[in-house]
């Protein structure tokens, strides 16, 4: 299981491993990143804060696997980086709840129905405040949003041994 304490709040986006746009930049192939090296290597676990379709987008190219990947337009460069990828493991920490989570049903679906990823989501995060309910009625989107959430909260209690992780961290 996955120790939250271990989270360290990181206030310079300068430190050596902490990026930006840069890395999205980088597997998209823009030419000015194609010489960025982001280090895949010394850890297994990834922190991205944000809860958005964006993260999720890092999220899926860090755990995808590149047999999957080589299929897409990922830049050639971020490919080969990713096959030596030591990352098993991407925690998604966001300020809000589920119900607020800023993520398409679409783009949500696709990464909770990567094979051989384990999705973690504490049950207590998933609970819905009366402010919650009101605000799922008024939005049909964030209602399926929290729905898909819901199920992937579901999966066993521990990942089976060799399956990449991602934690969904809410509040």
């Amino acid at each position: 299981m996955f120790a939250y304490e271990e989270f360290v709040l990181v206030l310079y986006e300068d430190l050596d491993g902490i990026h930006s746009r840069e890395f999205v930049w980088w597997y998209n192939g823009h030419p000015d990143f194609s010489n960025f090296d982001p280090d895949l290597q010394s850890t297994d676990t990834a922190v991205i804060l944000g809860q958005g379709n964006v993260a999720l987008d890092v999220a899926r190219i860090l755990l995808r696997s590149t047999s999957d990947l080589a299929k897409t337009d990922i830049a050639d460069h971020a490919l080969l980086s990713l096959q030596d990828s030591s990352i098993r493991k991407v925690c998604l920490v966001g300020r809000r709840g589920p119900v607020q989570a800023a993520f398409t049903a679409k783009e949500l679906r696709e990464i909770v129905g990567l094979k051989d990823v384990y999705i973690h989501i504490q049950e207590a995060d998933m609970l819905k405040s009366p402010a919650d309910e009101e605000e799922l009625k008024s939005s049909r989107i964030q209602k399926r949003v929290y729905e898909l959430l819901s199920k992937a909260a579901s999966s066993p209690d521990s990942p089976p041994p060799g399956q990449r992780e991602l934690h969904f961290v809410f509040f």
